[in-house]
């Protein structure tokens, strides 16, 4: 039986619309004609299409079928080689197959074949470029992904419950173009709404679920509703409602936002994209001839998520939205987080008042508090190292953390002590401001009379009969002047310095009073680990001082944007971190038993 044409061809996008497909068989039925004189048809000629699918893993069911079957053919065809494999490994791999059973290989837009050692070697070249144009592909889809964001547009795949997807035809720098939005579906959303409802009453997945299928209720395909289809529905932030809970939710964790504070309306939703990332492993088991891949879809951090309000109406008010991932990450971590970790919130921020080195956490073992946390201690590292490397004491942690948190809660009250000497820090630093620039100008004038003086002296030299006395006094002149210029040109560079370092500051105040001010509505809805991250945005590090006089501990708290400004004794000896004096905004107005903060003594 006479051997047939393979004809392999490929395009990366499932659409209806498109004759990509079509060309790529009508060019290589010409190359067949073209090169062997034989009039492609039915009967000589096999087509392999693979549609929808990237060139980059061959577990392409078309493409599989081919590589298996490859006995039957004297010639397999292309229109490229990046619709054959966009992978080098692949490529490689097809070629040496295609050599091992004596099939002919043509790339027609090239007329490439692997005849000749030469002509491989153009191949592996090729398969280098096709893939790394693959690569460049991806960052433009990133890219574009970013611009179609900005619009708040729907991008395709699977409608969350509730909503359709809507095409409204549109015209595009003289171009007609479509984009999509999402259109509700008011008996689903009622379904949306039942269970956000259900899960804050009864915080468990399972209840939500057993009721969903007790009373009938299916999902979009008709089948029962699972854990994992209650938890979709539940993490999906296309049904929170842009508003102001939701803006400083996201402004302090996701670094993308692609709206201004006045589109948080309290009305429409949000669109979230970048939500996670889909990779295609190669199984231990794989080979070129039974290519295996295991799909594996991992969520992103909320910060890489790009966040953008929609043009469809949110349901689940931003609190309540938010107060559900609590609840969800919560029960992440009853199963997922050790039962001997501590919940400790400052690690990392706790320096030692003795050696100034970093505290670490020393956990109890088997001592629990009243709530069931892991009681535990921050210890010297020095000390932890060797129990005679320091003679500092331990804190008590959960005190300690507690009394932070309830701190910074306070510090947005008008009479708070912190908050109005921050306040007075950042007017320091405008009037330090003001008086430096106020200086450059009166600089840059004299400035500008030493360098007319210069241009005058210089002038002066150009005189004719003049002695060599006068000249050198001339010159001597100059050379002061010069001094003189050099002096004030170096003064206003130390003075634009200072104003940087001060705008920074300034810049870090704003922040922390931003993060301060929401501070107290987050922690109702904070998981743990977000805790810890509106912590560090705040606070840059903390001190704990026994205080003689009153037997209490003394907490100093140094804010991001300040620590240039801190103003108090080690126990023991100097440091470059603390100077003399302890009247500042970083130390309690009194000890860690202020009634204020309603806590109790820390003890050693």
């Amino acid at each position: 039986m006479e051997k047939k044409f393979a004809i392999y061809v490929r395009k990366s996008k499932l659409t209806e619309k498109g004759n990509s497909i079509q060309v790529q068989i009508d060019k290589c039925r010409a190359h067949i004609l073209t090169a062997f004189d034989v009039q492609s048809t039915d009967e000589n000629t096999d087509i392999f299409m693979d549609e929808g699918l990237s060139g980059f893993y061959a577990d392409r069911k078309e493409f599989v079928r081919l590589i298996n079957s490859i006995d039957n053919y004297k010639c397999l065809l292309c229109y490229k080689v990046d619709r054959v494999c966009r992978n080098t490994g692949d490529m490689m791999a097809l070629i040496e197959h295609l050599n091992n059973h004596k099939v002919t290989f043509i790339s027609c837009s090239d007329n490439i074949t692997n005849i000749t050692k030469e002509s491989t070697l153009i191949l592996e070249l090729l398969s280098v470029i096709s893939e790394f144009e693959r690569n460049i592909i991806a960052e433009r889809i990133s890219d574009n992904l970013h611009e179609l964001a900005k619009e708040g547009r729907w991008l395709g795949g699977n409608t969350p419950l509730g909503f359709v997807s809507q095409k409204d035809n549109v015209t595009i720098r003289g171009k007609k173009s479509t984009k999509n939005h999402l259109e509700p579906v008011e008996s689903e959303l009622q379904v949306v709404k039942t269970i956000f409802r259900m899960y804050l009453d009864t915080k468990s997945m399972n209840a939500v679920r057993d009721y969903l299928n007790d009373n009938g209720i299916l999902t979009r395909n008709g089948k029962q509703h699972t854990r994992t289809s209650v938890k979709t529905i539940l993490r999906n932030p296309v049904y929170c409602i842009a508003d102001k809970d939701s803006l400083a939710y996201f402004s302090e964790f996701c670094e993308t936002i692609y709206a201004e504070e006045h589109e948080f309306d309290g009305q429409h939703g949000l669109m979230v994209y970048n939500k996670t990332e889909q990779l295609k492993k190669k199984k231990e088991n794989s080979t070129f001839l039974e290519p295996k891949f295991t799909q594996i879809i991992t969520s992103k951090p909320i910060s890489d998520w790009i966040i953008a309000v929609g043009v469809h109406n949110g349901i689940i008010s931003g609190f309540d939205w938010i107060r559900v991932q609590k609840l969800l990450q919560q029960n992440v971590d009853k199963y997922d987080r050790p039962k001997q970790a501590s919940k400790s919130v400052l690690s990392g921020l706790v320096k030692c008042p003795v050696c100034g080195e970093r505290m670490n956490v020393k956990t109890l073992s088997n001592r629990y508090t009243k709530s069931g946390d892991l009681r535990f201690n921050y210890r010297c590292r020095k000390r932890m190292e060797d129990r005679f490397g320091c003679t500092s004491k331990d804190i008590n942690g959960n005190e300690l953390d507690q009394f932070i948190i309830d701190a910074i809660c306070h510090m947005n009250c008008p009479d708070d002590r912190y908050y109005a000497q921050l306040q007075n820090l950042r007017e320091e630093l405008l009037n330090a401001q003001r008086d430096e620039q106020k200086e450059i100008k009166g600089l840059e004038k004299e400035l500008d009379k030493v360098k007319a003086g210069i241009a005058v002296q210089m002038e002066n030299l150009r005189e004719s009969g003049l002695t060599a006395e006068d000249k050198q006094l001339i010159w001597d002149d100059i050379h002061a002047l010069q001094e003189k210029r050099n002096d004030l040109t170096d003064r206003i560079a130390v003075l634009n310095e200072q104003i940087k370092d001060e705008e920074y500051s300034l810049e870090q105040i704003e922040q922390v009073k931003a993060s301060i001010a929401t501070f107290p509505r987050l922690m109702e809805i904070a998981t743990y680990e977000q805790t810890i991250e509106l912590i560090k945005k705040i606070v840059s590090f903390i001190v704990v001082k026994h205080n003689d006089t009153t037997g209490d501990d003394d907490v100093h708290i140094v804010l991001c944007g300040a620590e240039d400004s801190v103003n108090f004794n080690l126990a023991r000896e100097r440091s470059v971190m603390c100077h003399s004096g302890i009247d500042s905004i970083f130390n309690t107005p009194c000890g860690i038993c202020c009634k204020a903060y309603s806590l109790v003594t820390l003890k050693g």
